[in-house]
């Protein structure tokens, strides 16, 4: 169906003819043309409004909170945008804040969205480096926001230190990411080294993780490659997007990067292919080489670096 039948249909039967695409079928809307971009348009900011809506009172505002701060939100919220709508409702939200605006972020959460905090720390087990601390909030509805303040200013720099490939993902006021989707849409994540033990060893922690992603269809490993050896025992390293040695950033060919605003606009153009600042972070994964042709080190170490768009796609 073209993007010009689908706008044709009332809002509630496009919606949910909408809803019943996979994130890479809409994302070919938005190629079709100028109407199916305005249908993905409209479909994209509805869901990503929709989830936001347990969690606070004004959509828009709080995207506009996300705006000023050059916040990010991931975690579950941000996985379950890039799923179908109706496969599971994330049960609290993970806000990613850059250093210097923390204390604006939970101000704004108390006095204009009403939460209150139930808890803080200084570590997590999701990260290392990556997160100075995180708080808890609740509000009166039993809705739950986990504010995590970032070591840097740019909280894009946070994601890859996320403990598994499928939260690889955010949401920033005018544009989302997906890092692995080709994993994530087959319900597979592959381990962070950096948040196991020896680079190897699952923790309690990321046990009880992985758990609740497994009741969700999910299936963990410690590299894509062992997938393919259940087929094919001599299959070997192939430099694939999730290879331990690759080279990865956000807007390189193998994720998802897009604009919240229609193709062509201002808004579009303004927040650089979808990356609050035009600015990227690069990482290696590290970890296990996958085989021969991979790496002739026995363990490979994960690696980050925070630059510009324009300097990684030049």
């Amino acid at each position: 169906m073209t993007g010009f039948a689908l706008n044709g249909l009332s809002l509630d039967i496009r919606e949910h003819i909408l809803d019943m695409l996979d994130f890479p079928d809409l994302m070919l809307l938005r190629a079709a043309g100028h109407q199916g971009d305005f249908v993905f348009t409209c479909h994209v900011n509805n869901r990503y409004n929709a989830l936001l809506g347990p969690f606070v009172l004004d959509a828009v505002s709080f995207r506009a909170m996300l705006d000023d701060t050059e916040s990010l939100v991931s975690g579950s919220v941000a996985l379950a945008f890039f799923m179908r709508h109706d496969e599971w409702c994330p049960l609290d939200l993970d806000i990613f804040v850059p250093y210097d605006v923390y204390p604006c972020v939970l101000t704004y959460l108390i006095t204009v969205e009403q939460y209150s905090i139930v808890g803080s720390s200084q570590t997590t087990y999701d990260f290392t480096e990556a997160i100075a601390r995180s708080t808890r909030l609740c509000n009166n509805n039993n809705a739950f926001i986990d504010v995590l303040q970032c070591t840097t200013t740019c909280a894009i720099a946070a994601i890859p230190s996320l403990w598994s490939s499928h939260l690889m993902n955010f949401l920033a006021a005018d544009s989302f990411a997906c890092a692995y989707p080709t994993l994530t849409f087959q319900r597979r994540g592959v381990l962070h080294p950096e948040r196991l033990i020896d680079y190897r060893y699952v923790t309690p922690d990321i046990v009880r993780a992985m758990g609740v992603y497994n009741a969700r269809g999910f299936d963990f490993r410690l590299n894509d490659i062992s997938w393919r050896r259940q087929h094919d025992i001599d299959a070997d390293c192939e430099r694939s997007p999730t290879c331990p040695s690759s080279i990865r950033f956000f807007g390189d060919p193998y994720g998802i990067l897009g604009s919240f605003a229609p193709v062509g606009s201002t808004a579009c153009a303004a927040v650089g292919m979808g990356l609050p600042r035009a600015v990227t972070v690069v990482w290696g994964r590290g970890g296990d080489p996958c085989g021969e042709r991979c790496a002739e080190d026995s363990m490979l170490e994960p690696t980050r670096l925070i630059t510009s768009l324009d300097t990684m796609l030049s």
